[in-house]
This record gives structure tokens, sequence and C-alpha cells, in this order.
């Protein structure tokens, strides 16, 4: 299935993405776009991916932990212990099965934007900064953060992983290991 802007409300509604949810997930789908535009990547596909990254982020943790152990999609530690993390696994999982949208660096996208990963591709770059950018935009450091990415998405990208950990030592939050590994990769931008 092709998602576009004029059936994506339907399959919002087919999974329970509502509200908030919802419009972050649009707002996300087109700072992907305007970011694959300015990148030289492809903007359809961020626009997917970023549309359809927080598929699955309403859904209770549980259940997310359930649905990763039945269709064994690989859980980590950190995901046994916060399940919440699971949510991009689980919606890339289900994008493919039930959406039939079978573009690997879309479900990539969609997989890794919780985390991020070591060398991610350009269009997971693209649909993590852009997931980080939506919804810390009015931090005083997101415009800077957003320059940074148009002009060198892996420091951009650095810039995004140090804010990120500011933000879980203020509240008390322990970084994952796969936050980890991308934070060492990308500490060298």
């Amino acid at each position: 299935m092709k998602v576009t802007s004029g059936n994506i409300q339907k399959i919002y509604d087919k999974y329970n993405l509502i509200g908030v949810r919802a419009i972050h997930s649009l707002k996300v789908a087109d700072l992907a776009a305007e970011l694959a535009r300015a990148l030289g990547a492809s903007p359809e596909k961020a626009w997917t991916a970023g549309a359809l990254h927080d598929l699955q982020r309403e859904i209770h943790p549980l259940l997310l932990l359930k649905y990763a152990e039945e269709h064994h999609l690989g859980i980590n530690l950190d995901q046994r212990k916060s399940p919440l993390l699971l949510h991009g696994k689980v919606a890339a999982d289900i994008v493919n099965k039930e959406l039939g949208i079978k573009d690997e660096k879309i479900l990539d996208a969609i997989r890794t934007h919780t985390c991020g990963e070591a060398g991610m591709e350009p269009l997971q770059a693209i649909v993590y900064a852009a997931d980080f950018l939506e919804s810390f935009s009015d931090s005083p450091t997101c415009q800077d953060i957003h320059d940074a990415c148009l002009k060198d998405l892996s420091h951009g990208i650095n810039l995004i992983n140090q804010d990120s950990l500011a933000w879980m030592s203020s509240i008390g939050r322990d970084a994952s290991r796969d936050f980890r590994k991308n934070l060492d990769y990308y500490a060298k931008y």
C-alpha cells in the first residue's frame, strides 16, 4: 500500500493513532520530507517513514513486549526493562506485514527511530532527526540543531544525541545500550 496524505488518516484510525500522537507523526513526516529534499534523499520515503514511525507508540508496553516475543523481533535487556523502546520495531513489522511496505530503508527508519544506531543510513538519520526536532521544537537549541542537520547530518545527529543524553540525565533515565552505541559512533562528528 502506498501511504499518502490522502489515506494516512484511515491508517491512523485503523491503528488507533489519534490526537497529539497523530499530529506529531504528521509533523515528523513533513519535517523528514523537508530534510530529505535538502539532503538529496527521497522525500516520499522520508514522509512515509515519518508518518508511520509512531504507529504503535500508544500501545501498552506489555502488549508491545508480547507482540515482539510472538513475532521473534529480537528483544534485548533494555527493551525488556522498558518495552516502550520496542514501539519502532513493532511498528516496522506491522507496516511490513499489514500495510505491505517492503522497502527496507523505510522499515529500518521506522525500526530505529527511537534510539538510532551506529552508522545510520541517510533515511534512518533523517527520521531520527525529524522525530527529535519535532518532539523538542520548543527547545532553545532546536533551530541550531536543525541548521546543523542541513549542513552535516552526522554532526546534527551528534548534537541531537548530546541534547538527548542531557535530557535523559535531567529526568534520571538511563541511556539504553542501543542509544549508547549511537552516541559513541556519532561523537566523532
